[in-house]
């Protein structure tokens, strides 16, 4: 199984990140863009189901701008 780099995950979160401060139709249409792009990155192998799980969790999250206390 091939994993992303650290910068390709950076990135990744960065935007992800992004979607705390976007309001309206910009933030779901980035939101959909993510959640795309993660769907393609664990079909072809590039991520596990967990990596996805953890990924889209924070995807939902950031979207719906969830602060998850530990």
């Amino acid at each position: 199984m091939t994993t992303l780099t650290a910068e390709q995950e950076r990135l990744l979160l960065k935007r992800i990140e992004t979607l705390r401060t976007m309001d309206g139709k910009t933030a779901l249409r980035l939101n959909d863009t993510v959640f795309k792009f993660l769907c393609a990155l664990n079909a072809n192998g590039f991520i596990d189901g967990d990596e996805f799980n953890r990924l889209d969790r924070m995807r939902y999250e950031a979207l719906m701008k969830i602060r998850r206390v530990l």
